[in-house]
């Protein structure tokens, strides 16, 4: 992204204080181990690891492996597949360098050029032999140091069912971490950093800019600022691998730094010595319109904000321009857990907390009460343990904090668990189980109760495996709260399941392994994916492995291949000869897709995205709204009109473009609607090839497809 406008003379209250003001902090405990940075075939501390295994008969390591390694949120899906081959290579070559006898126990990381195996003492020696090796640290188990709060919220008791957060990761949006800390060992799912929006602050980007994506931009601001050490803490709470663990231990990280660096009287009047830290909201909304930019590319379970503060609200602050950003997370299915705020207010909470569409949480006790300067309300969601937490700190070390800032994490790690063990469950499905079978805590005098999370009992509610289809939007019971005025609303998302009245049966017969190594056989929309290839209309997204990409989103040049495949059958090559001058200005000949977008403006099937100049927008995402228009033409013929809309969904206004499209759609069956009570259609989400191929089967008339 480019430079954000700097601007002179902004008083700080302009500013959102971070509600990290740790009400108790005593002295770090003792560090594990760190491990060691080497060149390739420089691995440092074997001769402790050898001694270690042949004392105890073996040692288990991780080790990062010598791979050209970039996110993948920075790949193209061809480049992150070919990164993922050479990760798989290199693995392999250090196997065959170790030896499989030596080898008592391992684990892949697909997506990280990383392995952890247990090795005996031979092994370990000939770990000193392999070229492919970065550095090598021990995992070393250490007694449970969160002891009160894990057991409390039954998080001991998802792991021992299997459920610690494995396959999701959590965004953490504070003062970065410690990324080098052994409780994140080989957690890194992607860094970003949005900082120093205005002046007078700096930019605590590790490249000095005002923004930084990729490896290292999530790193912590220095421990000389004040306040530096608050996102490694957090980010422990949620998802720590150390001793102590977090609350989802198998959940990746990701670390996105949103803070700035402040001196002097910025300082001073906040009552902080100086240097400190403190976020703009500019930062902040640049980094939730990030994260929701790569939720297509990463499964992510929870943002966590554990900042905020100032006045109290007693009701939905919606006004707060943090909401847009919010509701675009919560309808990818990402849930927004935020601090209320430490202020010790009944019957308020603080900004953005107080954001209808968020997940604000409030701290409770190790004895199951309401912590005392904790903010509580009506409109408080849920509360966690946020009294003298003990979780990493900077310097590889751990250290005792206090604070709603504390609490929100904990949800954040609850959600990872949630979302392992019932993969397509909306937000509104997991707060309302948290909120039915959270322990009731109430304040005196307040006269309402509100839910302390409780997990393991959450889990009842969904699954032991992944599901296929997503649970629709519930209202959540009252009995959580005497008044609950925060009653979680429908996110339309456009990944939502077909409902049961508008999905055909399934006939495809599955065979020994999936069509595509990316579309299970319970994945909800296989058949009807399996049933285009079948017949010749698609061939995936990759030849070797072969993919599809159900959730990649469908951009504008993808839909015109989609689109003219439904209409000529599975054609190699577009069915008109593409022109010698480009008739959009923006979709040059040597662009991959000029014939095909060529040949949907012979058809009559585009009249592109602008007509002064005429464009096309190639590379924009597709919506539900654009996927009806060619789609219904499809179906009905490409002079297609449909008839005039009489104002069926809540969502749509009957002026729109699209509105008669939408009604049409949804009336013939290619696409149901997102959400109900009141109808909706959400016709900007964007359109996946998963929903794409939905659309075309029932453009083709449903299940069996003719070859």
């Amino acid at each position: 992204m480019g430079l954000k406008l700097v601007r002179h003379g902004w008083k700080i209250s302009a500013l959102v204080l971070f509600a990290v003001l740790a009400l108790a902090v005593s002295s770090p405990g003792q560090g594990a181990m760190a491990a060691v940075e080497q060149h390739p075939g420089e691995v440092a501390g074997l001769d402790t690891l050898a001694a270690r295994a042949q004392q105890a008969g073996s040692v288990r390591v991780i080790i990062r492996l010598a791979v050209s390694y970039r996110p993948e949120a920075r790949l193209g899906w061809l480049a992150a597949l070919q990164q993922r081959a050479q990760i798989r290579q290199q693995q392999d070559r250090l196997f065959a360098g170790l030896g499989t006898a030596s080898i008592r126990a391992s684990h892949r990381f697909s997506r990280l050029p990383l392995v952890a195996v247990e090795l005996d003492p031979e092994g370990v020696r000939r770990l000193a032999e392999q070229p492919n090796i970065l550095s090598v640290q021990q995992d070393v188990p250490q007694p449970p140091l969160l002891a009160e709060t894990i057991p409390l919220i039954g998080a001991d008791d998802a792991w021992a069912a299997g459920f610690d957060g494995s396959g999701w990761s959590v965004a953490i949006l504070d003062t970065g971490v410690a990324t080098g800390h052994q409780a994140f060992s080989g957690k890194l799912t992607t860094e970003a950093c949005f900082s120093g929006a205005w002046a007078p602050s700096e930019s605590l980007c590790p490249n000095g800019q005002q923004s930084q994506t990729g490896t290292g931009a999530g790193l912590n601001c220095s421990t000389s600022i004040y306040g530096c050490d608050h996102g490694t803490h957090v980010a422990g709470i949620a998802v720590g691998d150390g001793s102590p663990a977090g609350v989802a231990p198998g959940a990746g990280l990701i670390p996105i730094q949103v803070f700035s660096e402040f001196s002097g009287s910025d300082c001073n009047g906040f009552g902080l010595p100086s240097p400190c830290a403190l976020t703009w909201t500019t930062d902040q909304i640049s980094a939730l319109e990030w994260l929701a930019g790569v939720t297509s590319t990463f499964d992510i379970a929870a943002a966590n904000m554990s900042l905020g503060g100032g006045e109290g609200y007693s009701s939905a602050c919606d006004s707060d321009s943090r909401k847009t950003a919010i509701d675009a997370l919560r309808a990818a299915g990402v849930a927004t857990t935020i601090a209320a705020g430490n202020s010790g207010f009944t019957g308020s909470i603080s900004a953005p907390a107080c954001i209808s569409s968020a997940i604000s949480v409030g701290a409770s006790t190790d004895s199951d009460t309401v912590a005392g300067y904790s903010n509580f309300a009506e409109i408080l969601d849920l509360l966690a343990p946020g009294s003298f937490v003990f979780a990493p700190v900077p310097g590889n070390t751990y250290g005792t904090k206090s604070g709603t800032s504390m609490a929100a994490p904990h949800a954040a790690g609850v959600w990872a668990i949630l979302k392992q063990a019932a993969p397509s469950a909306s937000v509104d499905a997991i707060l309302v189980s948290l909120i039915n079978h959270g322990q009731l805590l109430t304040r005196s005098g307040s006269g309402y109760a509100k839910p302390r999370i409780q997990v393991d009992q959450s889990l009842t509610d969904f699954p032991a495996a992944p599901t296929a289809t997503p649970s629709e939007s519930v209202t959540p019971s009252p009995t959580a709260t005497a008044s609950l005025t925060s009653t979680p609303t429908v996110s339309p998302t456009a990944t939502a399941s077909p409902t049961s009245t508008s999905t055909p049966t399934a006939t495809h017969t599955p065979t020994a392994t999936p069509v595509f190594e990316d579309v299970p056989f319970d994945y909800w929309a296989h058949d009807y994916i399996v049933g285009l290839y079948d017949a010749g209309y698609v061939a995936g997204c990759s030849a070797e492995p072969r993919l599809y990409c159900p959730d990649r989103i469908l951009n504008r040049a993808e839909s015109s291949v989609f689109v003219l495949r439904g209409q000529y059958g599975g054609v190699a090559d577009p069915p008109h000869s593409a022109p010698d001058s480009p008739t959009f200005v923006d979709v040059a000949s040597l662009f991959w897709g000029y014939g095909w977008i060529e040949s949907l403006w012979t058809d009559g099937f585009t009249a592109g995205c602008s007509a002064d100049p005429l464009a096309y927008c190639p590379e924009a995402q597709h919506t539900r709204a654009e996927g009806s228009v060619f789609f219904l033409r499809v179906l009905n013929g490409v002079s297609y009109e449909p008839p005039a809309p009489v104002g069926l969904f809540d969502d749509v206004d009957l002026g729109a473009w699209y509105a008669g499209w939408a009604e049409a759609a949804y009336n013939a069956g290619l696409l149901p609607a997102c959400a109900s009570g009141p109808l909706r259609f959400c016709p900007e989400d964007e359109l996946d090839r998963a929903w794409a191929a939905y659309m075309m089967v029932q453009a083709k008339g449903g299940l069996p497809l003719s070859e």
